[in-house]
C-alpha cells in the first residue's frame, strides 16, 4: 500500500514539474527589444517548446527506466518465459515512450514551419 502511494505521489509530482518550470514571471522588455531574441517565436510557441522539451527528457527518463527493469528481469528470469516476456514488452514500453517524446518534438517542429510560412 505503501509502494503505491509512493509511486503516485512521484507520477504526480513528475506530471507537476512542467507546470512549475512554466510558471516564471514575465518580465515586459524594454523598448526597442526583443522578448526572445532573434527566433521570432511567439508566446504560444515558446510555451511548445518548453512542453515538447519537458515531455521529451521526462519520456527519455522512463525509456531509461523501462529498459534497466527490462534488463534486470530478463538476466534473473532463469529461462522463465513469464519473466522474459515481461522483459520483452518493457522494453517496447521504453521504445513507445522514446517515440511519443519524439512525436512531441516534431509536432512542434511541424507548427512552428506551418506558421512561418504563413506569415
Amino acid at each position: 500500500m505503501l509502494k503505491k502511494i509512493g509511486l503516485i505521489a512521484a507520477a504526480g509530482i513528475l506530471v507537476l514539474l512542467p507546470v512549475v518550470a512554466l510558471g516564471q514571471t514575465y518580465q515586459v522588455p524594454e523598448a526597442g527589444s526583443t522578448i526572445l531574441g532573434t527566433t521570432g517565436f511567439t508566446g504560444v510557441e515558446s510555451v511548445l517548446t518548453k512542453v515538447a522539451n519537458w515531455m521529451l527528457t521526462i519520456l527519455i527518463l522512463v525509456a531509461i527506466i523501462f529498459f534497466i527493469y527490462a534488463g534486470f528481469l530478463y538476466l534473473t528470469s532463469a529461462g522463465e518465459e513469464e519473466k522474459v516476456k515481461k522483459a520483452k514488452n518493457s522494453v517496447v514500453y521504453g521504445l513507445i515512450a522514446v517515440a511519443v517524446g519524439l512525436l512531441a518534438k516534431g509536432f512542434i517542429a511541424l507548427v512552428q514551419s506551418l506558421t512561418s510560412s504563413s506569415a
